[in-house]
């Protein structure tokens, strides 16, 4: 067993797999959480799969249970600011004792094994073994990549499996053809689960129909045209849903109705299955939700707008949503885009509102240069001013500075790895 002694060296254990990348595939996890005693099987979990808005509705879902009473865990990723953020109980932050006391853990049991574990399945294993320790009523698990072969995936049965919307993202991994894409997404239905999915692509819903009937599995469809927006601003919605009356989201954008509607069924179904979830809980619970780089709002004068879009369906989203609340008004952009994205394609959908960018290199080896990405501005017919600041220069003192100049609202995109790169300059 490693000893480790301090928080700094669990990190750094936890990196010691950084170089094999992404495996996936559940033999090494499952090895490992046999060792630990599969916590995960202490758990009544949430399994939220899809391209677009896992983290909005993992993070709305726990609110409210907590809200509710349920002693909830939380596992998303990436991390945007703290690597303690990946693992929350009633929205508190797991604490560095506990981090250095479950990676011990964890050091011992991949010592007993002979395939050495990849960085996120240590993570996963790290989250249900926390949340079985903290006895966790719930937990709210978002997938990693995909479905079918996501470390995540070792759950038996979860209480609920949910699939957001899909779209074309991590295509070297999960393949060109969408309801290929689903049909893996979909892997974390299983037999006898309760199932809910978000309204979208006919036939991505077609598909999940008929592996939820294979499956014996009970499905529930969110559905848009049941959502009635009442007040759309930059200070939040209010909105109704069914049954579901005045609804105040702190979150920002249309798109995120979408996603509260996804929530609201999964608590239907919850309450069906005799959960003590009152109206109260949702509305409280979702009017204090806040997700850093979600079409994030930083400040109103000047208007700087912090948005971790890093694929066509976000980035769609993104537009969307400043032809909603910003119609008519060009922005200076704030980009830096993955080498593995569409970024011709996210490029292209932001170039009606776009007065200059500004170029950066997101803080992960996929990084698409930024003179790469600046030629792609180019060719996307791009005619304005595209500006790389200098290594090491503040990029938000560039860009307010632009702003300053030419009275144009900040708005950042790209990747959530620029989030915590521009949010602490900020």
């Amino acid at each position: 067993m490693v000893r480790i002694m301090e928080y700094r060296d669990a990190l750094e254990y936890l990196k010691t797999t950084k170089s094999i990348g992404i495996m996936l595939g559940l033999d090494r996890v499952k090895r490992l959480l046999d060792i630990l005693g599969n916590p995960q099987d202490r758990l009544k979990i949430i399994h939220v799969a899809g391209t677009n808005g896992k983290g909005s509705v993992c993070n709305m879902t726990a609110s409210v249970l907590t809200e509710s009473g349920y002693r909830t865990g939380l596992f998303t990723s990436p991390m945007v600011f703290d690597f303690k953020e990946q693992f929350v109980v009633d929205g508190k932050v797991i604490d560095e004792n506990m981090v250095v006391q479950l990676v011990e853990e964890i050091s011992a049991a991949v010592d007993q094994m002979e395939d050495m574990p990849t960085e996120f399945e240590m993570l996963t294993a790290m989250a249900f073994l926390y949340f079985k320790k903290m006895n966790c009523e719930f937990a709210v698990i978002e997938v990693g990549m995909g479905g079918l072969e996501d470390a995540t995936n070792i759950i038996n049965k979860p209480e609920i499996a949910v699939i957001v919307n899909i779209d074309y993202d991590h295509m070297n991994f999960l393949g060109n053809d969408l309801l290929e894409i689903a049909e893996k997404k979909a892997g974390i239905i299983k037999p006898g689960c309760r199932v809910v999915v978000a309204d979208q692509n006919r036939d991505v819903l077609e598909l999940i129909r008929k592996i939820c009937i294979q499956k014996g599995a009970l499905i529930n469809i969110s559905d848009n045209r049941c959502i009635k927006i009442k007040d759309l601003s930059l200070d939040g919605t209010m909105f109704d849903y069914k049954n579901y009356i005045d609804i105040g989201l702190s979150l920002i954008g249309k798109h995120q109705t979408q996603n509260a509607a996804i929530v609201l069924e999964i608590l239907t179904v919850l309450r069906n299955n005799g959960y003590e979830i009152s109206d109260n809980a949702i509305r409280d619970a979702l009017s204090k939700v806040h997700l850093p780089g979600r079409f994030d709002v930083i400040s109103k004068e000047p208007l700087f707008i912090v948005d971790g879009s890093h694929n066509p369906h976000g980035i769609k989203a993104l537009t969307n949503n400043l032809n909603n609340y910003l119609s008519g008004k060009k922005l200076n952009f704030i980009t830096g885009i993955l080498g593995d994205k569409d970024y011709s394609q996210m490029i292209s959908e932001t170039i009606p509102f776009a007065e200059c960018y500004i170029v950066i290199e997101p803080d992960n080896p996929r990084a698409l240069s930024a003179s790469e990405c600046a030629q792609a501005i180019r060719r996307s017919g791009f005619e304005g001013e595209i500006i790389i600041p200098d290594k090491g220069e503040d990029v938000v003192s560039v860009a307010l500075n632009i702003s300053q100049n030419n009275k144009k609202g900040i708005c950042v995109f790209g990747s959530l790895y620029n989030v915590h790169k521009i949010m602490v300059l900020i």
